[in-house]
């Protein structure tokens, strides 16, 4: 029998013309078109027009035969973000929401022969409303939910598929299959529109896998009247063996329903579905029964050239496959429904996925709950089949949002979630990702599958500082509450930068002259990032700009692959979701580029998710020559229990030379399995070390990884003396048993001849004194003398010292690379190079804008670039943590690296402080010392210091 129901794609090129005053409407385009580009649909319209943000029109031409009693509909997949139809000049029907599909039946308007489908097409700029509509991002928020859009690339246009369904008058409008895996049933949810008179038909459904068609495994015929207008009618159809979909054995169904009246075929509508059960119970995640740990990513969306969707079907199944081949199991789809072919193939190879409406970052208005809610119930409406999808997330961090009150906020995401439920019952649903900030648990409310209960989950956006401390890895291996899902949503962002040469060279010529944004977005970067190394001269640290982002890649891969096993070796976690899979506009922290090339943190990532793997762990991560050493190693083997394997774990030397080895034999008994635990107590020469952890079956390598350490030499005094201003007395304490001497600096010191060290961490809240302090300062500089200035703020510099010149960075809004020169005060420490580990308890938080401390003439000893996400252009900010500026006849050592928090306490910091002083005794000029007998407010002239 032949299907009554026909499909026309009307994809391909459609005319295109941009209406920049918005003028388009009154001046009747749906009538008289003007003159137009060319575009191919599914598109964005950033691919003809690059930058361009309002309103445009599109046009299609077709013909049509004759279709008498037929219904003819047009569907539109997405169009982003407000859509006006017209058909031969008439209106269709308006919809508003950018990322969902609309259907407006045109049979009254539509005729034999040529038809005219026009689509008037508003994408709201940023800065500014067209017809009350206006895009917001982070820093900018308004009230439509476009998720990143105006965050990332704000495109507009139909950037989904087009097309006609023609039916008769009775067909179905939508079909939800409710799997039921103990019963061995699936319970039929169908929707049929009837547009003309009630009457008795005959719906036959039948069941076969979706591989194999002909193979039908359970029918039933159903007889139903229908009245005029929508009906709804349920069947049940049970299976005699069910073949349950999973990520392992991604098996698909197909249910067909016909709809038959006196013989003949009148629809005919096929759905894909799985047979799967998704739920929590014992604390954990269960598919289908069997506990599962979620190992993956953010996936925010963006894509080369489309900007928001895979350009071909082969570039997403390439993403999703990667996944796949890398053992990593889940996708949570961000503020952002995917394409209905990318969800396909996740159903297809297997992936987990968690789905979100692109609610996110929006500010409240009245109209701010109605537009969420025709989200939610849209993607719900159109995704809800999707075995793939395991839960729903209604809201993002959603105690963020702009113009809420807490308890507006959370009535929001309560009206939303009861919302959502009702159209679909099966999955887990959670209301808000992220939870509420401050609260002592950090805990997600989430609704169980056929239930409105809520029940508590710990979803956690666990980010920490990077270069990774030994107590963020400690938290990673110990948080969250027995019985309780612990599972971070996101986590890392590290500051990866993809090799830019690369990315730019995959966009055509063509491509690169027109000005595709992603591709002036990388160009842009990288040109930023080439004008910094060179005014930096970090040609002598790094060699190149490339050598330079390699060493970022591999550094910061290094940091999430402990993370991620830190988080592994935790029984208590059931979900790994990295930030982020790839790079999405300014977001460059994927763990692959935007073309879906791989970065470092990809493999290292993937060497910490594989099963079995034996996880190192040493603490701390830097000590001195001798000192204790706290050394671990854990087994996770997830579901190979009762497995027999040797293990070996060493400390090694970088030359390879083992200081201390343990080995033994373990049976796999549970998930997370600690082996060893001991301290080790040492006496190492300064160099690098590594705890090695080897695991074998049957004598065969199965896991093999090491976590790198630092022994670091004590540095000694070079001088007799100093001079501090030392509120806390950290530096008291620290130099009273070195034998020298040490003075307190105040406004009335007149001896420059030794190192002036000042702790300004609290400097703001010292008053007129402080004043005082720096006129002296800077009198007892000018003359020759020396200065550090810890973590000075830089607003007190420009107040005191460099009026003009010395100003308070802004800095990006991301992660950046901190770099450290080859210098004096990193003597024995490690330089030419990036901030590792060995800098993670100093890391500075404070900084100086590059550029002034070039104009002041001074030096630039460690630094930082860090790119701004969400600014165009793309660029990468200068920041400076340490310096040394000359004064006068003198110089200011600048260092905000946090040395006076760690004193006394981390080995690092005390080196890096008496290097300072040595290096300061260096740098002092004697003379000039007359010139001090006079008051603090009195300042010198320059003829007293040339």
């Amino acid at each position: 029998m032949s299907s009554a129901r026909q499909e026309i794609s009307l994809n391909g090129e459609w005319d295109l013309a941009f209406d920049p005053e918005n003028k388009g409407k009154n001046k009747k385009w749906f009538k008289n078109f003007p003159k137009q580009t060319k575009i191919q649909v599914p598109g964005v319209w950033e691919q003809v027009k690059p930058g361009y943000d309002g309103v445009g029109w599109y046009r299609k031409v077709i013909n049509i035969e004759k279709q008498p009693g037929r219904v003819i509909r047009l569907e539109i997949g997405a169009a982003h973000y407000y859509a006006d139809v017209y058909v031969n000049g008439r209106a269709a029907g308006s919809h508003e929401g950018g990322y969902t599909p609309f259907v407006f039946d045109i049979t009254r308007l539509i005729k034999a022969g040529k038809n005219e489908i026009t689509v008037r097409v508003i994408n709201p700029p940023i800065n500014h409303e067209i017809e009350g509509l206006r895009a917001g991002a982070p820093l900018n928020q308004g009230d439509l939910p476009i998720g990143k859009a105006a965050w990332y690339f704000n495109f507009g246009g139909l950037w989904q598929d087009v097309k006609l369904i023609i039916t008769e008058p009775v067909y179905i409008l939508d079909c939800f299959v409710e799997p039921f895996i103990w019963k061995k049933q699936a319970k039929i949810n169908l929707t049929v529109m009837n547009s003309g008179k009630a009457g008795s038909y005959e719906l036959i459904l039948r069941l076969a896998p979706k591989k194999n068609p002909g193979k039908v495994t359970a029918e039933k015929i159903i007889k139903a009247k229908l009245k005029a207008g929508e009906n709804k009618v349920t069947a049940v159809l049970a299976f005699e063996k069910v073949n349950l979909w999973s990520d392992t054995d991604p098996f698909l169904y197909t249910v067909i329903t016909e709809i038959i009246r006196d013989y003949a075929l009148l629809d005919n509508y096929a759905v894909n579905f799985g047979m799967r059960e998704f739920t929590i119970k014992k604390g954990g995640f269960y598919l289908n029964g069997k506990k599962v740990i979620l190992k993956g990513f953010l996936q925010q969306g963006v894509y080369p050239r489309s900007l928001s969707f895979p350009h071909s079907r082969e570039f997403a199944a390439k993403e999703l496959q990667i996944c796949k081949d890398f053992g990593f199991n889940f996708l949570r789809m961000h503020l952002k429904p995917a394409p209905r072919e990318y969800l396909d193939l996740a159903d297809e190879i297997g992936i987990l996925l968690s789905a979100e409406p692109p609610s996110g970052w929006i500010g409240n208005s009245v109209h701010t709950e109605r537009r969420l809610k025709n989200e939610t119930r849209e993607m719900f409406l159109r995704d809800r089949n999707h075995p793939s999808i395991i839960f729903w997330c209604i809201l993002n961090e959603a105690y963020h949002f702009r113009g809420f009150t807490v308890p507006e906020i959370t009535r929001l995401k309560d009206v939303l979630a009861n919302d959502g439920r009702q159209y679909d019952p099966t999955r887990l649903l959670i209301d808000t990702s992220g939870g509420l900030p401050g609260a002592k648990k950090a805990l997600t409310q989430i609704m169980l599958p056929y239930s409105h209960k809520r029940i508590g989950m710990m979803d956690l956006h666990a980010y920490c500082q990077l270069p990774l401390q030994d107590e963020s890895l400690v938290k990673y291996r110990t948080m969250g509450e027995k019985g309780v899902v612990l599972f971070s949503s996101e986590h890392g962002a590290p500051e990866i930068p993809p090799d830019y040469q690369k990315v730019m060279s995959k966009y055509t010529p063509a491509e690169r002259k027109l000005g595709l944004e992603d591709y002036q977005l990388h160009k842009d970067f990288y040109d930023s990032l080439k004008s910094i190394f060179v005014k930096d001269n970090l040609q002598g640290t790094f060699g190149s700009v490339e050598d330079l982002i390699a060493r970022a890649n591999t550094a910061r891969a290094e940091e999430i692959k402990h993370i991620t096993a830190a988080m592994r070796s935790n029984p208590k976690f059931d979900g790994i979701t990295l930030c982020q899979l790839a790079d999405a506009a300014g977001e460059l922290f994927g763990a692959v580029d935007i073309w879906r090339d791989p970065k470092p943190t990809w493999f290292k990532m993937a060497k910490a998710s594989r099963t079995p793997y034996l996880s190192p762990e040493v603490r701390p991560r830097v000590i001195g020559e001798t000192g204790t050493l706290n050394l671990r190693a854990t087994l996770i083997n997830e579901a190979l229990l009762g497995v027999k394997y040797t293990y070996t774990v060493a400390v090694v030397s970088k030359a390879g030379k083992t200081v201390k080895k343990f080995s033994g034999k373990v049976t796999a008994k549970s998930g997370v399995q600690l082996l060893l635990e001991k301290k080790l107590k040492v006496k190492l020469k300064e160099g690098q070390y590594f705890l090695s952890a080897i695991l074998l079956k049957n004598g065969h390598e199965v896991s093999k990884d090491n976590m790198r350490f630092t022994v670091i030499k004590e540095a000694a005094l070079k001088c007799s003396a100093v001079s501090v201003h030392d509120p806390e007395k950290v530096m008291g304490n620290k130099l009273k048993d070195s034998g020298i001497l040490v003075k307190e600096f105040s406004n009335n010191s007149r001896d420059k001849n030794m190192p002036l060290l000042f702790d300004l961490r609290k400097a703001t809240n010292e008053g007129w004194m402080l004043g005082e302090l720096f006129g002296q300062l800077k009198k007892c500089v000018q003359l020759g003398g020396c200065a550090v200035l810890f973590e000075s703020d830089p607003v007190l510099l420009h107040e005191h010292l460099f009026p003009t010149m010395i100003r308070q960075e802004g800095g990006g809004m991301s992660r950046g690379m901190d770099y450290i020169k080859q210098h004096p005060i990193f003597a024995g420490l490690p330089n030419k190079t990036l901030m590792e580990y060995e800098y993670a308890n100093i890391y500075p938080t404070k900084y100086t804008k590059g550029g002034d401390i070039v104009k002041a003439g001074g030096k630039v000893i460690s630094g930082n670039m860090d790119s701004h996400m969400w600014n165009r252009p793309a660029c990468y900010f200068w920041k400076v943590s340490s310096a040394v500026v000359p004064v006068g006849r003198g110089h200011i050592i600048l260092c905000n690296l946090k040395v006076m928090k760690q004193l006394g306490k981390d080995i690092v910091a005390d080196k890096l402080f008496i290097n300072l002083i040595n290096y300061a005794q260096t740098l002092i000029k004697k003379g000039g010392e007359e010139k001090l007998l006079s008051r603090c407010i009195d300042p010198l002239e320059p003829k007293d210091y040339k």
